[in-house]
């Protein structure tokens, strides 16, 4: 899902936790939740990565 002038940038679990931890933070958790808020009738998910981090 994509909005106008948005950044596309795929990331799976792996690469999302990759990049931050060479970025100097830490995976609290992961989870799709934003799926149940923004699918649309007829799509399937996962489709929404959300994390979150803390700076070690």
């Amino acid at each position: 899902m994509r909005l106008p002038n948005e950044h596309l940038h795929h990331f799976d679990r792996d690469s999302l936790v990759a990049l931050l931890a060479d970025h100097g933070f830490e995976c609290v958790t992961l989870n799709g939740f934003e799926d149940g808020i923004r699918l649309r009738p007829g799509e399937a998910g996962p489709n929404i990565l959300s994390g979150f981090f803390r700076k070690v």
